[in-house]
């Protein structure tokens, strides 16, 4: 249904096209335009209380709008924003009023203006457009400074009128759904192709795209699969459909999964067997279908292994205790391995390979002991020469 509404009214504001309409050229700050979201440039009234305008006598504008004192005014507006058309409802005071006091500044003019948009494309670097800090993509030229866009050719032949001069571009992002004012000089000299060194895009597929300020609530569903596998939309509360969704239909995440099945795995093992294990809550989303639960779907070393199961509340300081020995035992295995303490079960490892000093000690002793060995051999020839000389 939203799909063909949204077409049906595409079909009206494309028909619309080829009529008039004021166009909102200012809107007064704190005034009731601007508390009904009228936005000047983007904005063309093409219709009051049901009726097409076609008639730009502003005096019988005015005049309708004064025979709503103290009712509403509704009026029908056109979009540049996606050719949107949507409807305003405007309560009036009971006194006369008009569009100044609605805080209007309005323009007769023919709503196809609102499709003379140039859309910035590429930009090359060292450019006008790159010095003047145009966005590829995300900006729109919706107008010059002291000049009318009025058709398709109409940016090319005022940038060559005004080559070298300063220009003040009526930039849109819609990014960030704001208007600013980038200063550009046109050159042709500047080393690339064109006197702004950018794509520009016109035409149907390069309109201003519809503005959505509608920002998903975090936590809220924003579709949902029925047991037919069809996309199901929430249901929203009340008529701006802004309300959060209730917490059941919020989807838990995969680590909350995980820690809603420990806490119930916990649950169950605490439990004493004497007593009926109480139903698991259920989960929110399918389990998966191993055997181990969620679990199973953890890294080994994660896993939360049970190694006894209580029978009995009062067998629990036993079983710490236990608990408490054999560990005592890990212990005292680990001191001895470490610090090679003396046991009858020690097991005979070869020892460690000697360090750099004990090496080092070692060859100097040998060293010292060599020498010695030859002082002596040498010192002993000597004494026998001497004796042979003396016989």
């Amino acid at each position: 249904m939203g799909n063909e509404q949204s077409l049906q009214q595409s079909a009206a504001a494309n028909a619309l096209l080829n009529s008039y309409g004021f166009r909102v050229l200012k809107v007064t700050d704190k005034s009731l335009a601007s508390d009904y979201g009228f936005e000047s440039f983007f904005d063309f009234i093409c219709g009051i209380n049901g009726h097409q305008i076609e008639d730009g006598n502003a005096a019988l504008f005015g005049q309708e709008i004064q025979n709503c004192a103290g009712r509403s005014v509704k009026f029908t507006v056109l979009s540049a924003k996606g050719q949107v058309l949507r409807d305003i409802l405007i309560p009036l005071p009971s006194s006369a009023a008009n569009e100044a006091q609605l805080g209007l500044s309005l323009q007769w003019a023919p709503l196809a203006l609102s499709d003379i948009i140039f859309h910035v494309l590429d930009v090359q670097e060292g450019s006008p457009a790159y010095t003047a800090g145009l966005q590829p993509d995300s900006d729109y030229i919706i107008g010059i400074e002291g000049h009318q866009l009025l058709r398709e050719h109409a940016l090319g032949e005022i940038l060559d009128d005004n080559l070298n001069k300063e220009l003040k571009l009526q930039v849109y992002n819609r990014d960030y759904n704001t208007v600013r004012l980038a200063t550009i000089v046109p050159d042709r000299s500047w080393g690339g192709e064109g006197v702004l060194g950018c794509g520009i895009g016109f035409g149907y597929l390069h309109r201003l795209p519809e503005w959505n300020s509608r920002i998903p609530i975090p936590g809220e569903t924003i579709f949902s699969v029925d047991d037919d596998g069809e996309l199901e939309k929430p249901e929203t509360q009340g008529e701006g459909g802004n309300q959060p969704t209730s917490t059941a239909t919020v989807p838990l995440t995969q680590t909350e999964l995980l820690l809603q099945q420990m806490h119930v795995d916990d649950q169950e093992t605490s439990q004493p067997a004497t007593e009926p294990k109480p139903a698991s809550p259920a989960l929110a989303t399918v389990s998966p279908p191993s055997p181990g639960g969620m679990s199973s779907m953890l890294p080994a070393y994660m896993r939360r292994k049970h190694h006894y199961a209580v029978a009995n509340p009062t067998s629990v300081s036993s079983q710490n205790r236990e608990l408490d020995a054999y560990f005592d035992e890990q212990e005292r295995i680990s001191k001895e391995i470490d610090y090679h303490a003396p046991s009858g079960n020690e097991i005979n490892n070869p020892p460690p390979p000697p360090t750099d000093s004990e090496l080092r000690r070692k060859s100097e002793d040998e060293s010292q002991d060599r020498k010695q060995e030859e002082q002596e051999s040498s010192d002993g020839g000597k004494g026998k020469e001497s004796d042979d000389d003396i016989d």
